[in-house]
């Protein structure tokens, strides 16, 4: 199916969580969606420090690869706002998609499990595998409105399911007093 529409704005106001990614197709089989990262709001008078192993994290969960048919789609990111006299980050803040979980042909193991956001080496949410020979891969989140997953079906079986697509990337915002 199509992916979700964009919500919100860039000023965070109201501060919105991400949404759950769609389950994958196949009677119940198909693999489940990513829950969406949540909303996180922090307000400070003087200076908001975020140390070098400190953390911040609104990204969406990944997708559930499948036990037949397509993978759940990625989790997209949530919201995070910070406000402060002065910001200063050391550490990782993020809302980034999850991956989408791998399809898998009929009869043949599970989908590989897309994965969440893993400060500070891995900026997204990567996909799943596909399993069975004509399983899709998942989509890697946080590429534009969420990357497509691969087609499993092919004509040489029509049994394989597709990957299911990342999630879309959250937002961020920053709000600083004039010559913080």
């Amino acid at each position: 199916t199509a992916a979700g529409r964009v919500y919100g704005d860039a000023k965070l106001v109201p501060l919105y969580g991400g949404s759950g990614g769609g389950a994958g197709n196949d009677r119940n089989r198909g693999g489940a969606g990513g829950d969406g990262g949540g909303a996180i709001q922090i307000s400070a008078g003087g200076t908001l420090t975020v140390d070098a192993d400190g953390v911040i994290d609104a990204s969406g969960e990944g997708g559930y690869g499948a036990s037949r048919g397509g993978g759940g789609g990625g989790g997209a990111g949530g919201g995070v706002l910070l406000e402060a006299a002065a910001i200063s980050i050391a550490g990782s803040v993020g809302a980034p998609g999850g991956g989408g979980g791998g399809g898998v042909s009929h009869g043949s193991d599970r989908g590989g499990l897309g994965t969440r956001w893993a400060p500070p080496d891995q900026l997204r949410g990567l996909r799943g595998e596909g399993r069975g020979g004509f399983g899709g891969r998942g989509g890697h989140g946080s590429t534009e409105a969420g990357g497509n997953g691969e087609d499993g079906q092919t004509k040489n079986d029509p049994n394989g399911g597709g990957g299911g697509g990342g999630g879309g990337a959250g937002r961020i915002r920053l709000n600083v007093r004039s010559g913080g």
